[in-house]
């Protein structure tokens, strides 16, 4: 009996240090590239089912209230998909359901082995941004020695990452685990925000930063740094021409967002009160309430009115519900934990939080795979940072030592 328990704790060691490994290289991985970064979350999340999936303890780990709705989220979107008018199609896309147990992996581990598992794998994910701001600083620089079009050389997922990665590391960087690199790292996801030409990662970028500093209350040094970027910003000719082209995007003759916010959305929402189901919107769908929608387009580049659409009035109502849990639980750690420490890594986490957010008024990013990743990613972040909010200055030294 003795060699039995000592074999099963040999290999349930082994398969928790697993765990964090394989959590480590989805965070590296996650901002390069999906086709590695997905196969390792869908990993990751059975693992950890095999292992911890019968504990209860494990489960509740996570702070109900990010839990909770996440959970209720998951079953209005399966309903809608279920009974929807494309099944085949809406129930194949489900399968991203199963990420939404990362927020409980991540949670879990993190409290079974020391917040340095947060730390690490957010060190990990910060990591594959600058790779990726390394592989963009030589795109454009190809592209511009080419004389191509460099707005169409970009795309609307990457400069998510920089945003994010941008609040991040400012949360990083008031505490003794920062880089001493930090301002190189910071040039180069600048840099790479900057060479998509993405308007709607600008302004998330800017909102996520003007978050944390009312969470962190240094409201007038966050806004002095993000006026003095933006005027070095508009020293760019080509910010000014994007910048100029934003009545043109809204307007509702040229058939984008105008046209989509003002007509169809309101129109087809009430048509389908129960949903559509996940990813059962076509490009005819929706020119059925206005010839003028922009060719191959399939949805309301708009978080909630998208996820409206696809979930119905309940799934919409309980998404917006649990973002603004998320929110308010971040607010409040970022506010009130004991240590520096804990505040400034939940104002960071807080800002890209409000960063995807803001960018998603725009943009239907809930909907894109490795941003949905992201979020889950960053909600498992949440929660594993609220659960230390109480620790104290010592235990924190004990973890940075460890990490």
């Amino acid at each position: 009996m003795f060699r039995s328990d000592t074999g099963f704790s040999a290999w349930a060691m082994k398969v928790d240090d697993a765990l964090r490994w394989i959590l480590f290289a989805f965070c590296i991985s996650l901002p390069i590239t999906i086709s590695l970064a997905e196969p390792l979350a869908f990993l990751l999340v059975m693992l950890w089912l095999v292992r911890w999936g019968r504990n209860r303890e494990a489960w509740r780990r996570l702070p109900r209230a990010i839990a909770f709705p996440a959970a209720a989220f998951a079953v209005l979107a399966l309903l809608a998909s279920a009974i929807g008018p494309r099944p085949a199609v809406s129930l194949w896309k489900c399968h991203r359901l199963i990420y939404l147990l990362i927020p409980f992996v991540v949670t879990d581990l993190s409290l079974r082995a020391g917040l340095h598992v947060v730390l690490r794998s957010l060190s990990s994910y910060l990591m594959g941004v600058l790779l990726l701001g390394l592989y963009d600083l030589a795109r454009v620089t190809w592209v511009v020695f080419r004389h191509d079009d460099i707005f169409a050389s970009g795309n609307m997922r990457d400069p998510q990452f920089y945003m994010t990665a941008i609040c991040l590391i400012l949360g990083v960087a008031g505490t003794p685990f920062r880089s001493r690199h930090t301002g190189v790292r910071m040039a180069v996801y600048l840099a790479g925000l900057v060479g998509h030409f993405k308007r709607g990662a600008w302004a998330g970028a800017i909102g996520g930063i003007i978050a944390m500093g009312l969470a962190r209350r240094r409201l007038l040094r966050c806004l002095v740094g993000t006026l003095g970027a933006i005027v070095i910003l508009l020293a760019i000719p080509d910010v000014r021409v994007r910048l100029k082209e934003i009545p043109d995007h809204l307007s509702e003759r040229t058939g984008g967002r105008g046209v989509l916010w003002s007509r169809v959305a309101p129109r087809i929402i009430a048509d389908h009160p129960w949903g559509m189901g996940l990813g059962a919107v076509r490009h005819k769908d929706l020119r059925d309430y206005s010839e003028r929608i922009q060719p191959n387009l399939n949805h309301l580049h708009n978080n909630l009115l998208e996820i409206t659409l696809e979930t119905g009035w309940a799934g919409g109502m309980v998404w917006l519900a649990w973002m603004l849990a998320v929110l308010a639980v971040s607010w409040r750690g970022a506010r009130s934990a004991m240590t520096s420490f804990v505040r400034s890594i939940l104002a960071g986490v807080f800002g890209a939080c409000c960063a995807l957010l803001i960018n998603g008024l725009a943009e239907y990013n809930f909907g894109d795979g490795e941003i949905f990743l992201l979020f889950c990613m960053m909600l498992g972040w949440v929660g594993s940072l609220i659960r230390y909010q109480a620790a104290s200055e010592e235990e924190i030294e004990r973890v940075l030592r460890r990490a």
